[in-house]
Formats: structure tokens, sequence, C-alpha cells
């Protein structure tokens, strides 16, 4: 006997191949996951009529706490596992089919299409310039958004794409809040990860007949109408020529915006990084007792001219030209060197 996990993929009761519906049939027990990802309306009736077999919704409670009673079941009858995407996306059939092992119970798995791969081949991007995947959840907390925000930035430092994944749960996520999320954290943060006029493909009901793929400027997809969750968003990294020509012929990106679009890279990564620096030196100098030919407002030139090209730097950045933002910045730490050199002033790096 076994306990197979069988991806359904992304397309509702459409999605799932004859080899998945033959082992529904030849199962003794069919549990339809309904907690670690969104299930598709009727889906569960639809299988149930075509393979003759009821099958059980598990949510939570069967699927974690109770994972040992699964697994004994499978000793003698075969037990079917229907999960959405693909099986082992979700960490909890991970330990699951782990638990299995360490009993001696065999465990087989059927694949089915999942987001990691039908998100990339429905935007036009290639899949593998993809960085780490990240997860908003559906919450007022915006901590909790916080390892979303970073995986953008340390994607987008190696020029690689973010797909960010938007919780399903009672209801689910839109576009349209997971990108006002990221908005509101961004003031608090002030990373310079998200910004209105940054370009980004919102995917909404990938898989389903419905599905739409929009992309613009962040503001412009937040303020776009799409069809009903699940929904997705891709925050795009250094482009092939294929892929900006596919954002725009496939996702309706403009075409200006395809072109200006640089993704921050290792030297805007550099660059900011300077900037905090510089930024946290000029809140806190303190000016020495100064020569006779010096007064206070002689430094202060200085001091006010380093800010001046710190404030070009941000500027620099958030166009998108790193070289430039990095050279300004370096202005900014040089004038501030040369003040402590000369020892009229004190801090330290």
């Amino acid at each position: 006997m076994t306990l197979l996990f069988v991806g359904l993929g992304v397309d509702g009761v459409n999605g799932v191949t004859l080899e998945a519906l033959r082992a529904i049939r030849e199962s003794g027990l069919v549990l339809l996951d309904t907690y670690t990802s969104r299930v598709a309306d009727d889906l569960r009736r639809e299988l149930e009529e075509k393979s003759g077999r009821e099958i059980m919704e598990a949510g939570r409670s069967l699927l974690e706490e109770q994972q040992r009673d699964v697994v004994e079941k499978a000793r003698s009858a075969n037990v079917v596992v229907l999960v959405p995407g693909d099986p082992f996306a979700a960490t909890t059939h991970v330990s699951l089919r782990l638990l299995a092992a360490r009993m001696g119970v065999q465990a087989l798995l059927l694949h089915g299409v999942s987001i990691f791969s039908s998100a990339p081949s429905a935007s036009g991007l290639q899949s593998y310039k993809f960085g780490r995947t990240v997860t908003i959840p559906k919450t007022e907390d915006l901590d909790l958004v916080h390892s979303a925000y970073l995986g953008i930035k340390e994607n987008s430092a190696r020029g690689l794409h973010t797909l960010v994944l938007l919780d399903t749960k009672d209801g689910g996520l839109s576009i349209q809040d997971a990108l006002q999320m990221l908005l509101v954290l961004e003031e608090r943060k002030r990373r310079r990860v998200v910004r209105p006029d940054m370009l980004t493909v919102g995917l909404a009901r990938v898989g389903y007949p419905d599905v739409k793929v929009a992309a613009g400027s962040l503001e412009e997809i937040r303020l776009r109408t799409f069809p009903p969750p699940p929904h997705c968003v891709v925050f795009p990294g250094d482009l092939h020529f294929a892929e900006e020509e596919a954002l725009v012929l496939i996702a309706g990106a403009p075409e200006i915006l395809v072109k200006e679009h640089r993704a921050r890279g290792e030297v805007a990564e550099r660059a900011g990084k300077y900037v905090d620096k510089t930024e946290a030196v000029l809140g806190k100098i303190g000016l020495k007792d100064l020569p006779m030919l010096l007064s206070r407002e002689d430094v202060e030139r200085v001091t006010s001219q380093a800010s001046n090209y710190l404030e070009d730097t941000r500027h620099f950045l958030t166009a998108g030209d790193a070289e430039t933002a990095l050279a300004s910045v370096s202005y900014s730490e040089g004038l501030l060197d040369a003040l402590r050199l000369l020892g009229l002033a004190r801090f330290s790096w």
C-alpha cells in the first residue's frame, strides 16, 4: 500500500491528468488539501463525478496535527492526497512524506503544474532568472510583510526577478492591496525597494480561463482591475531583450517603461549602503574647535554640500542610475572625510 501525493495543477479540474484520475479511482481514501492552497470552486464535486470516488476535504487539523493517522491508513489501503499545484511546494506535505519514510510506508508522487513555472510562462519571463520566491500574507500587521520586502530587495540587488505569491485565505489577497502594503512599508523603511514608477507585472488566476496578465508601473498596476484571486505579482530584474519584447507584446507594458527599466543590481545595492552610512554620519557629526581662519559657517557649508550630494544620490537611485548614484555618494563621503582628516570634525564610519 502507498501514500500517493497528486498534483492537481493550476487549472482546476481541467489540469488533472489521466494518471491522477486513475490513482483516485484505485485508492482507498482520497484527501483534498484545502489548507495549503486555494481550491477552485466545485473542484471536489467535479473530481468525484469524473472518478466515481468520494473525496474528503482535508484542512490543517488533518494534514498537520493528524499526520500519523494519515500514514497509518496508508499501511492497509492506498491513500491519495490531492494538492493544487505541485505537492511539495508546501512544507506541510514534505513533513508528511518524511513521516511516511520514518514509519516505513511507501510514498509516491505525481507531479502537477505549479505557479512557480506557470507564472514565468504567463508573463513571458525566463524561469531560470527568478530569485527567491516570497509570500505576502493577508494581514494588517506590516511587520509580517517585511520578509517579502527584504526578499524583493535581495533579488533586485542580484538583477533577478521576484515572484511574489499572495495569500489565498479568506478570499485571497488582491494585487491592489498587496502593492499598497508594500508602498506603506516602503514609507516606513525607506530602503528604496519599491516605488510607484517601478516596472511591475500583475497576474490574476493563472491557469484559469479568465487569466489576466498586465505589466506597467507599480501605480498603474495597483489601480488596474483584475478578476478575483488567486493573484500574484512579479517584480522584474535585469531583462533579456526577448523578455523586454514579451512584457510589451504579452503583458501590455508601455515600451518606454520597459526600455528604461533597470534592476538595482550590485552597484545600486552598494550605493544604497553608502547612503545609509553617510546619512548616519551627517546626523551625528560633531565639529571641533576651529582655527582662527575658519568659521563654523565655513565648515557647515561643507557639510551642507555633503548633504546635497546625498540627496542627489537618492534621486539617481530612484531614477535607476546606479553608477551616477555611486559617484554622487562618494563625493559626499569625500567631503566628510576631508573635514575629519583636517581635524575639523569628529565621527567614525
